[in-house]
C-alpha cells in the first residue's frame, strides 16, 4: 500500500506544480506573481524538477517590466535550474538567457535613478544587479557557447556599464542626498561658472532618468544645446563659494579657481533651471537667454491658466500635454510612461523636469500658440569634479 501512497503524493505534487507554473503566466499583478514565485522557490528547493515550459516562462519574465523583488525571484529560479543539470547552462544560453539578463539590467539601471539607494526598493535593486552580474560571471566560466553569447555587443555593453552599478562609466548620478545638497546650493542663486566642452550629450544623461531613449518619446522635435562640464561658484558671499567643495567634503583646499581656468573653456553667468541628480543639472547661460527662458515660462503659465482644459482620458507615451504642477508651475511635457491614473511619468522639454504626476495635473491647450524660442535655451551639464 505504500506505493499507492507515494503514487498519490506524486500525482498531487505534479498537479500542484502544473498549477503554479500556469499561474506564473496569468498572474494579474506583481504582488500575485511574487507570491506564486515564492511557492515555486520553496517547492524547487525540495525537488528541483523543472518542467519543459519553465525555461520559456522565466525568460519571458526577464524581458518584461517587473518589480525588483519579482526579477530577483526569477533569477534565483534560473540559478537553481542551472545547478540542477550539467547541460542547463548551455540550454539557457542557447535560448537567449544572457540577452534577457542584459535587458533586465538595463531596465534596472533606468529605474534606479528614481530610488534612494538606502530604501528597501533601492536595496532590492542593488541585490538584483549583483546577483545578475554574478550569474553572467558564472556563464563566462562554462562553455565556449556561453562565452560567445556573453561577448555579443548588447550583452557586453551592459556588462561594462554594470562594472559599478551605482556609478556607470557614462553616467554618474551621485546620490539622493547629493542631489538635495546641490539643489540647496544652486537653485535660485546667481552663479558663475567655468564652462568646458563635454563629450556626453543630453540623450546619455536622460536615458537612465526616462528609462528609454529620448527620441523614442519626443521624436526629432526636441533639440538641446551643447552639453558642458561646469565648475560652479557662488560669488554673492563675502568669500566665493566653490560648489563642488561644498558637495565633496574631502576635496582639497587648493585654489581650483585658477587651475580650471587654464583649460579649454570660458567664464559664464549661470542660471540653474533644474537639478537632474547629484551630478547633472540643466543650465541657462547669459542674461539674454535667461530673459527668453523666463518669458517662455510665463507664456506657458498664462496659456495653461487661460486656454487649457483638463485631460480626462489616460494619455499615450509620446503625447505632448501641459502639466499644472502645484510646486514646479506649469510646463509643456511629453508623456513617457503611464501606470494608471496616479503614476504618469513626464518629461518637460522647455525646462527639463522629469516628474511623475497624477492624471489630474494634465491639461491640453485650446487654440493657443506659444512663442517657442528660435534656438535651444537650456543645456544639460555635469558639475566639474
Amino acid at each position: 500500500m505504500m506505493w499507492v501512497f507515494h503514487l498519490r503524493y506524486f500525482v498531487c505534487w505534479q498537479a500542484k506544480m502544473s498549477r503554479l507554473w500556469q499561474m506564473v503566466s496569468i498572474s494579474a499583478s506583481d504582488e500575485d506573481l511574487s507570491s506564486t514565485l515564492r511557492e515555486l522557490l520553496q517547492a524547487m528547493r525540495n525537488s528541483p524538477d523543472f518542467p519543459a515550459e519553465a525555461r520559456h516562462r522565466l525568460l519571458d519574465l526577464l524581458h518584461e517590466s517587473h518589480e525588483p523583488a519579482v526579477w530577483l525571484q526569477v533569477c534565483t529560479l534560473l540559478g537553481m535550474m542551472c545547478n540542477a543539470s550539467s547541460t542547463a547552462s548551455n540550454e539557457l544560453a542557447r535560448y537567449g538567457m544572457l540577452s534577457c539578463l542584459a535587458s533586465m539590467l538595463n531596465k534596472s539601471f533606468g529605474s534606479m535613478a528614481y530610488v534612494t539607494p538606502s530604501s528597501e526598493r533601492g536595496r532590492l535593486y542593488g541585490q538584483l544587479v549583483q546577483f545578475a552580474v554574478s550569474m553572467l560571471r558564472l556563464f563566462a566560466r562554462t562553455s565556449s557557447l556561453c562565452v560567445r553569447k556573453l561577448v555579443d555587443g548588447y550583452v557586453l555593453d551592459t556588462v561594462l556599464s554594470a562594472v559599478d552599478y551605482s556609478l556607470p562609466a557614462l553616467y554618474a548620478p551621485g546620490t539622493a542626498e547629493t542631489k538635495n545638497r546641490l539643489e540647496s546650493l544652486t537653485l535660485g542663486q546667481s552663479l558663475v561658472g567655468w564652462r568646458m566642452p563635454s563629450q556626453s550629450d543630453a540623450k546619455t544623461v536622460y536615458q537612465p532618468l526616462l528609462g528609454c531613449d529620448m527620441p523614442d518619446i519626443t521624436g526629432p522635435y526636441v533639440v538641446f544645446g551643447d552639453s558642458f562640464v561646469v565648475d560652479l561658484y557662488n560669488t554673492n558671499e563675502d568669500n566665493d563659494v566653490h560648489i563642488v567643495e561644498e558637495l565633496v567634503s574631502s576635496s582639497s583646499d587648493s585654489s581650483v579657481w585658477e587651475s580650471v581656468s587654464d583649460g579649454n573653456g570660458e567664464w559664464v553667468d549661470v542660471y540653474i533651471a533644474h537639478v537632474l541628480d547629484g551630478a547633472h543639472f540643466v543650465a541657462v547661460f547669459g542674461p539674454e537667454n535667461l530673459a527668453c527662458f523666463q518669458h517662455l515660462r510665463e507664456a506657458v503659465e498664462a496659456a495653461v491658466a487661460n486656454h487649457s482644459a483638463s485631460l480626462i482620458d489616460l494619455p499615450s507615451p509620446g503625447q505632448l500635454v501641459c502639466v499644472a504642477h502645484p510646486t514646479l508651475g506649469s510646463f509643456r511635457a511629453y508623456v513617457v510612461k503611464v501606470n494608471g491614473n496616479s503614476e504618469i511619468l513626464t518629461f518637460a522639454p522647455d525646462c527639463s523636469y522629469v516628474v511623475e504626476v497624477p492624471l489630474s495635473y494634465l491639461k491640453i491647450l485650446e487654440d493657443c500658440s506659444l512663442p517657442l524660442p528660435a534656438h535651444p535655451l537650456i543645456h544639460v551639464c555635469k558639475i566639474f569634479g
